[in-house]
């Protein structure tokens, strides 16, 4: 009789534990896509020198950590020594989530009108939006 109860059990929980994973790597790739469009919508307001509009948008621990003189100050300089965006290739990404978040880390290998350089990308996804966390150029 145990073994007829366990046996019965037995594919009820494996396909609970299928579409919960299913369901998980949805949400997985759903965050890689928010964070991918944000990407996206960094460099285009990068190249548009909208350097005021990627900070109102940035995650307020981006803005704890960088007064907005200093983070304009910063873009601007991105934008005079490298150039304009002119493409991008995703490198690798990072999904993290816990019951109070979900960070995207991004890595791309970029190319501006100067220079070609790999930038790092935190991102924190929020609904149907991603916020900076971070960002970071790497040589």
């Amino acid at each position: 009789m145990y073994k007829q109860i366990s046996r019965s059990l037995f594919i009820p929980i494996i396909a609970t534990i299928l579409l919960s994973s299913c369901a998980l790597w949805n949400g997985l790739m759903k965050g890689k896509e928010l964070a991918e469009s944000a990407v996206v919508e960094f460099h285009n307001r990068l190249n548009a020198q909208q350097c005021s509009e990627i900070y109102e948008q940035a995650d307020n621990r981006f803005k704890q950590q960088h007064e907005k003189s200093a983070a304009l100050k910063a873009c601007k300089a991105i934008h005079e020594r490298l150039g304009k965006v002119k493409s991008s290739n995703l490198l690798g990404f990072n999904i993290e989530s816990t019951p109070t978040e979900t960070l995207a880390t991004l890595t791309y290998n970029t190319e501006f009108t100067h220079v070609t350089i790999t930038e790092e990308f935190v991102l924190v996804i929020e609904g149907d939006k991603a916020r900076i966390v971070g960002y970071n150029l790497m040589q």
